[in-house]
C-alpha cells in the first residue's frame, strides 16, 4: 500500500481548507477603495459625545515626539502623523472593519499638538466601534504611550493603567516612544 495515496474524501478536505484560506487571505476583486471626505456621509462626521474631562493627570504624558504610525491593538485603525514645517501635523487617518471586506475609510487632517492633546481639524470616524473624535491625549499606561481618543476616556478613567481596551487606544507601531 502506497503511504502517499489519498482518498477522495481526503483530497475534498484538502481543496475545500485551500479555499478556505485563500478566500481569507486574497482580497475580493470587488472590495472598494477607502471613503474619503467626499464619499463619506456627512453625519459619520458630526461629533457627538466627545468627553469633555482629560484622562486622569497621572496617566497624562505632556510632550512626547508623534511622528510615525499610530495602531490600535486590533489593527482596525491607523494614524500616521507627520510634522509640517508650520509647526502642525498632517495627519493620514485610515480605518477598517474585519478583513476588509466591509469597507474602510482614509482621511487627511491637520493637526496641532500642545500639552499633550493632539486636536485634528476636522473630525474623523472609525468605523470598527463607530466614535467619531477630533481630540486625542497622549497617556502612559502599562509603560506604553498611547493616543487616546477624547471618547474613550472614560473608559481608562477608573481603571486605568490595567485595562487599554483593544480598539480606539493607539500605540505607536514602532516600540521607541519615550516621552519628552
Amino acid at each position: 500500500m502506497n503511504p502517499w495515496r489519498i482518498t477522495l474524501i481526503e483530497l475534498v478536505v484538502v481543496i475545500a481548507i485551500g479555499g478556505v484560506l485563500a478566500a481569507l487571505l486574497i482580497p475580493a476583486n470587488g472590495i472598494p477603495p477607502p471613503l474619503t471626505d467626499k464619499e463619506l456621509p456627512w453625519q459619520h462626521l458630526q461629533v457627538v459625545q466627545e468627553d469633555t474631562a482629560p484622562p486622569p493627570e497621572a496617566l497624562r504624558v505632556r510632550a512626547v515626539e508623534l511622528t510615525g504610525t499610530w495602531t490600535d491593538r486590533v489593527g482596525y485603525t491607523q494614524f500616521t502623523i507627520k510634522p509640517l514645517a508650520d509647526g502642525r501635523c498632517s495627519v493620514l487617518f485610515h480605518s477598517r472593519v474585519r478583513c476588509g471586506l466591509g469597507g474602510s475609510v482614509q482621511l487627511e487632517r491637520t493637526a496641532t499638538f500642545d500639552d499633550g492633546v493632539l486636536q485634528l481639524d476636522r473630525p474623523v470616524f472609525e468605523l470598527y466601534g463607530g466614535a467619531t473624535y477630533r481630540r486625542l491625549y497622549t497617556v502612559k499606561m502599562m509603560d506604553k504611550i498611547y493616543l487616546l481618543p477624547s471618547v474613550h476616556v472614560a473608559e481608562i478613567r477608573d481603571g486605568a493603567a490595567v485595562n487599554v481596551p483593544d480598539h480606539g487606544v493607539m500605540t505607536r507601531l514602532t516600540q521607541t516612544v519615550t516621552a519628552q
